[in-house]
């Protein structure tokens, strides 16, 4: 027979159980959580996109001796890459890097370069490595972010924030 002490230890979870079942439980939402704001957000890969296409513009242009412009679409939807022929700007030929890109639906690129363009692309790179600074904006509604080339010719992506 048993008797009401043997019943008690039997009957239900100890306290060890319970903080252990709590332990993974935490561990799980903290997963599931580091990985929904790990991702980063659409405005952030294309400046990080953009950014890479901008260092390879500056190396392509140093290796080739070519100068190669960048133009933001008139609406700001997209950008492309152009070179300099013939006295004349046209699309950068079969390179991946510098084919025309749409940007993500909600997300524009607007510029400004403190200087007079014409028919000139809003920004290039020259094959001297002397580059002029630049800011450009890509927004998306919600959030803003700068890609810079300072004075010495260093790119970076900036916050508002930063930009004060």
């Amino acid at each position: 027979m048993r008797t009401r002490a043997t019943i008690r230890r039997e009957a239900g979870f100890s306290l060890v159980e319970m903080l252990v079942a709590l332990a993974v439980a935490g561990l799980m939402a903290s997963a599931v959580v580091m990985s929904i704001t790990m991702r980063p957000a659409p405005i952030e890969r294309e400046a990080e996109r953009l950014l890479a296409r901008f260092h390879e513009a500056r190396e392509t242009a140093l290796v080739t001796g070519r100068v190669i412009g960048f133009a933001p679409e008139p609406d700001g939807a997209g950008y492309l890459f152009l070179r300099h022929a013939d006295g004349d700007w046209r699309d950068y030929p079969a390179h991946p890097a510098f084919a025309p890109h749409d940007l993500p639906a909600g997300l524009r690129l607007h510029g400004e370069t403190g200087r007079e363009t014409g028919d000139a692309p809003l920004v290039w790179f020259d094959p001297t490595g002397v580059d002029q600074p630049f800011e450009l904006l890509l927004q998306d509604g919600r959030r803003d972010l700068f890609l810079v080339r300072d004075g010495d010719g260093a790119l970076s992506i900036e916050t508002p924030e930063a930009m004060r």
